[in-house]
Formats: C-alpha cells, sequence, structure tokens
C-alpha cells in the first residue's frame, strides 16, 4: 500500500509540475526527446526521438531529430551507432542543415570510434562536397588527426601545415 501511494504521488507530483523544461519551445513528443537529451537521458530521448519520426514521417522537424539520433548515441559512446545515423540524416537530407551538419558528424564520429581510415575519408568528403562550409577548418584537422594515427605523417603534416598557413 505504502508503495502504492508512493507512486501515486510521484505521479501527481509529476503532473501537477507542469511540462518538461523547454516543451514551451517545441511540441509534445519532439519537446519531450530534447528534454531528454539535455538532462541526460539520452537512451530514451533515441527512443523518443525515433517515435516521433516514425509517427510524424513529414514534420519539418524530423530531420533535425533524425541528427539527434545520432548526437545521442555519440554521447553515449556508441560511435559506430552514431556513424550510421549521421549517414542516414546525410543521405536523406542533404539540403537541410541537419544533413549538411551530419556529413561532417559522420567522419567525427568515426574518429571517435577509432575508425580513422573511415573518418579520413568521411572529412575529405565533406571538405569536397562543402568548400564553403565554415566546418571545413573543423574537419581538415580532425582529418590530419587521422591522418597521424593512420601513420601517414607526411600527409598529416601537409594538412597541418595548409591549416596554419590559412589562419
Amino acid at each position: 500500500m505504502l508503495l502504492r501511494t508512493a507512486s501515486f504521488l510521484s505521479l501527481w507530483v509529476l503532473l501537477a509540475s507542469g511540462p518538461p523544461l523547454g516543451a514551451q519551445e517545441l511540441p509534445g513528443q519532439v519537446g519531450f526527446a530534447y528534454d531528454l537529451m539535455a538532462n541526460g537521458h539520452w537512451e530514451q530521448a533515441i527512443e523518443e526521438f525515433r517515435r516521433f519520426c516514425y509517427f510524424h514521417p513529414e514534420d519539418p522537424l524530423v530531420p533535425k531529430a533524425s541528427f539527434s539520433i545520432g548526437r545521442c548515441y555519440e554521447l553515449v559512446g556508441r560511435f559506430g551507432e552514431a556513424v550510421e545515423a549521421y549517414r542516414r540524416v546525410a543521405s536523406l537530407y542533404a539540403d537541410d542543415p541537419a544533413g549538411r551538419e551530419a556529413l561532417f558528424r559522420v567522419g567525427e564520429a568515426s574518429y571517435r570510434a577509432e575508425r580513422f581510415e573511415e573518418a579520413r575519408i568521411a572529412l575529405d568528403r565533406f571538405v569536397i562536397e562543402r568548400p564553403e562550409d565554415p566546418w571545413k577548418w573543423k574537419a581538415r584537422y580532425r582529418g590530419a588527426w587521422a591522418s597521424l594515427h593512420l601513420h601517414a605523417f607526411v600527409l598529416a603534416r601537409e594538412e597541418f601545415s595548409f591549416l596554419a598557413s590559412e589562419e
């Protein structure tokens, strides 16, 4: 009985306290997913973002929600899954800001997964496909570090020298 009363009180306090932080700016389920993400509940946020994308495939927030799935995977250290999530976003939403950032994050998450060859290829692709993007400098820098991990010292030196000359 005591456990049932405590559960009821917890539920009542949760409901009486109003919507989660940030839900005022974003509608329903996606707002809830972002609140979970902001509060460090990344696994739960992944499920809510997925649910949102499944039930609202035409919503203009789907590209960013899909991108956030990859971000949550990164935050929990599941870099391989993050890479796949970002690849999907970059492929499906190439013209959306989330798609453009996802293209960069493929390389970044690959690097963090210690898949340096994959990271180098993805980061080079980003620089080639987005030459005017301000993130190209980050991509080149991370690519140079990937080259070091691959023992491609000459390539890394050239890249770091190029970056230093562009300052």
